[in-house]
């Protein structure tokens, strides 16, 4: 829960060096009718930074988050935009939300 609000506090209000951060790499969390981007569009913005080493990619992360909401930012990027979209997807079908608990309790 922490790491995911402090994902959506960082893109709400991003501080000075997250907005240099978001610049210098051509991130935007927001449409340009100023609303907010889907989270699989997020993913995609991410996906800017797939090119760097993992400890500059990391870093850039954390400057933009923070060490906890970068750990939301990671995994966006491991899932990637059609991860997103299909974990979505399975939500919406009826009773997934019961299935993926009941398989994540056996494990």
């Amino acid at each position: 829960g922490t790491s995911l609000k402090s994902f959506f506090l960082a893109i709400r209000n991003p501080t000075e060096q997250a907005a240099k951060e978001m610049e210098k790499y051509a991130i935007s969390f927001y449409n340009l009718d100023g609303s907010r981007k889907r989270l699989a569009d997020i993913a995609t913005e991410l996906e800017k930074v797939n090119n760097l080493t993992p400890q500059t990619r990391d870093g850039v992360l954390g400057k933009i988050f923070g060490s906890d909401g970068a750990r939301v930012a990671i995994g966006l990027l491991e899932r990637g935009s059609d991860g997103v979209k299909s974990l979505n997807a399975s939500l919406r079908d009826d009773g997934a939300a019961t299935r993926i608990a009941a398989e994540r309790m056996k494990t």
